[in-house]
């Protein structure tokens, strides 16, 4: 696997995130056409000039600037019927961007600057009030965002996708980790407590059987250490 590669494959890449070509990120489809012979002509925003630019990268390893410079992603926008909207943070969660905003059983609204178009929140929406809208039409609506956009080389909305996409996810890591830290602890907490609410005698049992089981696993990995000293391919 060349990273180099890879790297490059990826910045061609519209930065979408919509897994229409059938993975997960943008990244992983750069990996599969590196590692996999993955078909180039998957990435459906990116369109044929992407599709050859990629096709040329990964049999060459070199790219096309004039192919570069044809680069037109089909960059869309979701848009909220507000009036619709309940408010169950669905699409909130499904957005890998962070471009929707709202809280729960409140009206949500899309940030266009940071949509893509992906329609990853279409399907999770389960009333239906999320359109997937041409640019031009909601500059014609006066969205000043859609304006911006529109006027971008394909370059520059790539690399501001990419940008986002990993200020979200590393945004998201984190919520996980606290959410996992805090988890741990009410676990410790309700164990604690129920510790302390037992009887003594309870307690003395408890702690018996509590020290016999570690006693067991440390038993258990010193006989595993000694058979790796006789087995060490083990």
């Amino acid at each position: 696997m060349s990273q180099n590669l890879i790297n490059t494959l990826n910045s061609k890449l519209p930065q979408t995130q919509c897994q229409k070509c059938g993975y997960p990120s943008c990244l992983e489809y750069a990996k599969a056409i590196n590692t996999n012979n993955e078909d180039t002509n998957r990435c459906i925003p990116g369109g044929e000039e992407t599709h050859q630019l990629i096709n040329q990268i990964q049999k060459t390893g070199k790219s096309n600037q004039r192919l570069e410079l044809s680069q037109k992603g089909e960059y869309k926008s979701a848009k909220i019927i507000e009036n619709q909207c309940i408010g169950c943070t669905l699409c909130i969660r499904a957005c890998p961007f962070d471009a929707i905003v709202g809280s729960k059983k409140r009206m949500h609204t899309v940030l266009t600057d940071h949509c893509t178009g992906c329609e990853l929140c279409v399907p999770v929406c389960p009333v239906d009030c999320i359109e997937i809208r041409k640019l031009s039409d909601l500059k014609e609506e006066g969205n000043s965002h859609a304006d911006d956009i529109i006027n971008s080389s394909y370059h520059n909305l790539s690399q501001k996708n990419l940008v986002r996409y990993q200020e979200a996810s590393n945004r998201r890591k984190r919520e996980n980790i606290r959410k996992d830290t805090h988890e741990t602890r009410e676990i410790r907490h309700t164990a604690q407590k129920d510790f302390d609410d037992r009887s003594p005698g309870s307690k003395k049992l408890l702690i018996s059987a509590a020290i016999k089981e570690a006693d067991a696993r440390i038993k258990s990995r010193e006989k595993l250490s000694q058979f790796r000293k006789i087995r060490p391919e083990v």
